[in-house]
């Protein structure tokens, strides 16, 4: 299970995001296709154990699941986006200790182009998760 600094981190990345505008999501969403090669390899590096990633699904889809009733989104996809690239930027925040600079910058670059101020990925200790 996460510890209690894992938790706030993911937290605080969620409070940013719920304050995000459907053109920020659109931003986040052109940033994360120009990286999809260094995503797309990484993506195993990320993989949280089932009670894990439920409690991490569960946080996300709490917060953006609001936004998508919410705001006047212009497509299904781009609002269905929102919610896989939440996920995404969470789960690079916990799992961080396991990528590379690159491949952590291509997860959360686009919520950082948008103004979310997120952990760099040299200052959380390794967990045993």
């Amino acid at each position: 299970m996460f510890s209690d600094a894992t938790r706030a981190e993911v937290a605080e990345f969620l409070d940013q995001v719920a304050r995000m505008t459907v053109d920020d999501f659109a931003a986040v969403r052109r940033s994360a296709r120009d990286v999809y090669p260094v995503c797309k390899e990484a993506r195993g590096l990320m993989k949280l154990g089932a009670a894990d990633f439920s409690w991490l699904d569960k946080r996300v889809n709490s917060v953006v699941g609001l936004m998508l009733g919410r705001l006047d989104w212009p497509s299904v996809h781009l609002s269905s986006m929102a919610m896989t690239l939440s996920l995404d930027g969470a789960q690079a925040i916990v799992r961080r200790d396991r990528l590379s600079a690159e491949q952590y910058e291509a997860f959360v670059g686009g919520f950082r182009q948008v103004g979310l101020v997120l952990p760099p990925i040299e200052a959380r200790p390794v967990e045993g998760q």
